[in-house]
């Protein structure tokens, strides 16, 4: 039946399919729909696109859809029933029933089309499921946020107030609609969306206030440490960050590409398919959607053309070997890279990619080539480059107390043996320190921020339990601990341990706990981001080390710590 239903409507390249849904007075009435064509340039009709999680293919319903028996998945019929009128007929655009799945040289044209259909949607209909426990409160107190959408502190204030609220927002984050590839582009060109989730709905601009506040680290720090329900909505709330990007930043093709590349997508191809309706490509960017293609193919085309676009090679900083939690092995090249995934990406180095004053070549567009291996038939990229040096020790720090233990070996002065790296006169942690935050010049004091003064102390205090086992740190304990921080001073560190070991022993004297709550609030963050596990603790020491005074930190290391 569905192959009859789309030979009744079929659709030229400049055309597309819009569904009438007629109302129930029950949400359990069947679903019946009409289907017809519009084109898409000279469509006069307002409606809705409904953005959805496609759920588990298998689990299918029957709707009748211009007489005709058509099948959908659970999780579209749910949302047809919710989203339906009880009076009226409404018309929507769905790309599970509006394009035709089967036919691959009708979803060819029709992805290439979905940008303008999501762009001249009167709203996107933000489907997140049936309500659950906390829905009603969660949707309420982010409705409310209207009222102050510019205020930062009463965004945050009405948060912190309401705990079980905030818990269902934090559930409503977590759904797995928000993993979905295709949600970037479905909201991002959205002229209004709407959230819905059963009966509630919450405009989608309270949403983004959301992800705004989140990313102010002024505003969490004490609450966040002290209550683990704040840690988990602000996690919540960096996993929508991507989608809060404006229009135009989405039109970059380097704005997109990496922030994007944990998200999910049943066919792999749509990595990259999804983002040509966001991103403006010139015509000689040699990509358009094409399911016949293989997604080897797919993957390396894409890749050629960018260095040929960019004439750049920072994309190679996010290839290199396979790594099994992004899919099974497929064959890339070793020069593409696999954007099933992020895992065994390293984003800080892409970053520094991007910072102007990394330019050995002084401007000098690279060298490259494409060649075809007569053999292997794979794509081969050949370059011109300089042996500068090679490495002679690889130490990785990962996530767990055994790797607090490795980094902290690596800063303490006073253990040589195989965890001490000595580059040319310079301190081996201070080396370590300068290579892994790029040595970045150009941050300023102004922007460090006051969480960098407690992540000092609280690493302080992680060390000196670390080093001298040390449970309970008291007066008694001075000696002790004075003689080791001050054993730093013998590898030639800069001054301004006499303000750590003051400041240290102050708060230990007048306020004990909130040292405590300083090293609570570093062991969050090292659990935050496992990657960025060194950078945090060389960070705090030697921006701590390189100046006089506890109030005066140089940020080099500031924007991997969030």
């Amino acid at each position: 039946m569905m192959h009859l239903l789309y030979d009744m409507l079929p659709v030229a390249e400049d055309e597309f399919r819009l569904l009438r849904l007629f109302p129930a007075t029950n949400l359990e009435d069947p679903i019946s729909i009409g289907l017809f064509t519009q084109g898409i340039l000279d469509c006069s009709l307002s409606y809705d696109a409904i953005s959805y999680h496609w759920g588990d293919p298998q689990n299918r319903h029957s709707i009748i859809a211009n007489g005709l028996n058509l099948s959908v998945t659970d999780s579209l019929l749910t949302a047809l029933r919710y989203l339906r009128d009880t009076a009226t007929d409404k018309i929507l655009w769905v790309d599970g029933i509006c394009i035709n799945q089967q036919n691959i040289s009708e979803r060819n044209h029709q992805v290439m089309n979905m940008g303008k259909i999501f762009s001249n949607a009167s709203c996107v209909r933000i489907w997140l499921g049936e309500a659950e426990d906390g829905v009603q409160d969660a949707i309420k107190i982010v409705s409310n946020l209207e009222m102050c959408l510019n205020k930062d502190q009463e965004i945050v204030k009405a948060i912190l107030t309401n705990k079980a609220a905030s818990n269902g927002i934090t559930g409503l984050l977590q759904r797995p609609y928000w993993k979905r590839m295709w949600v970037f582009q479905e909201i991002v060109l959205s002229k209004r969306a709407v959230v819905h989730c059963g009966i509630f709905q919450a405009s989608w601009p309270c949403f983004r206030a959301l992800d705004k506040v989140s990313g102010d680290q002024r505003l969490w720090a004490q609450i966040q440490v002290k209550e683990p329900w704040v840690l988990e909505l602000r996690r919540a709330l960096f996993g929508i960050a991507q989608f809060c990007m404006d229009r135009d930043d989405g039109e970059r093709i380097d704005n997109v590409l990496h922030p994007t590349r944990s998200l999910k997508a049943t066919d792999p191809r749509d990595k990259l398919y999804a983002l040509l309706g966001v991103c403006k490509l010139p015509r000689d960017f040699n990509f358009a959607a094409d399911y016949s293609q293989p997604l080897v193919q797919v993957y390396t085309n894409f890749a050629e053309s960018l260095i040929r676009m960019d004439h750049d090679l920072s994309i190679l900083l996010t290839a290199g070997i396979w790594d099994p939690r992004n899919g099974p092995e497929v064959g890339l090249p070793s020069w593409v890279p696999d954007f099933r995934g992020i895992q065994g990406v390293d984003i800080r180095y892409l970053a520094a990619s991007y910072r102007s004053h990394f330019n050995a070549t002084k401007g000098k567009s690279p060298y490259y080539s494409f060649k075809v291996d007569e053999t292997s038939q794979q794509n081969h990229l050949q370059l011109e480059g300089i042996i500068f040096d090679s490495v002679n020790k690889f130490v990785v720090i990962d996530g767990g107390t055994g790797s607090r233990q490795k980094a902290s070996r690596l800063v303490d002065p006073r253990l040589p043996g195989p965890y001490r790296v000595q580059v040319s006169q310079t301190f081996q942690s201070q080396s370590i320190f300068r290579t892994m935050i790029f040595d970045d010049p150009t941050l300023s004091p102004e922007q460090v921020p006051e969480r960098i003064d407690r992540l000092a102390l609280g690493f302080a205090y992680d060390l000196v339990q670390e080093h001298l086992q040390i449970e309970d740190i008291s007066m008694d304990s001075k000696a002790q601990v004075d003689a080791f921080l001050s054993s730093f001073r013998t590898a030639n560190v800069n001054e301004g341990m006499e303000t750590l070991c003051q400041t240290f022993w102050r708060l230990l004297e007048e306020d004990q706990e909130e040292l405590y709550w300083f090293r609570e609030e570093f062991l969050i963050r090292i659990q935050q981001a496992p990657r960025d596990r060194t950078i945090v603790k060389q960070a705090i020491l030697w921006l701590w080390f390189s100046d006089a005074g506890y109030q005066s930190f140089y940020d080099l290391g500031v924007h991997s710590i969030n």
